[in-house]
């Protein structure tokens, strides 16, 4: 996976896309009005850094720091952290780019665990 990002269903910026430029964009890992995502808050807004990102809301599952092109951003963010509210979102994982020569094979897997917990965050 080369990006991570999610949206919010309506929102302007970071909202659903709207055009095969929106969905691009949002592949690209920049929002629909082509802004970065930045490390930190809702990634559009972040407040807390100017740090680009690759991945939405890693957490701590990326200690060597890909996601932000090996910079240290000296926190880890989570969705709980950024204090996004409760509400209907969508994501987008993306792979590449690359280019595929004629007759050529490329398998992309991808996964996709979620579990939710009524007790905690």
């Amino acid at each position: 996976m080369r990006r991570f990002v999610y949206y919010n269903i309506g929102g302007a910026q970071n909202g659903d896309p709207n055009s095969a430029t929106d969905h691009y964009r949002y592949m690209k890992g920049i929002w629909k009005n082509g802004a970065a995502m930045l490390f930190g808050g809702d990634g559009f807004n972040s407040g807390t850094t100017t740090l680009e990102c690759e991945f939405m809301f890693p957490g701590d599952s990326d200690p060597l720091h890909w996601g932000t092109n090996g910079v240290d951003p000296g926190f880890e963010w989570t969705e709980v952290q950024a204090g996004n509210p409760p509400g209907d979102r969508r994501f987008i994982q993306a792979a590449g780019p690359f280019t595929l020569t004629p007759g050529a094979v490329n398998n992309i897997t991808v996964g996709v665990v979620y579990g939710r917990s009524n007790e905690t965050d």
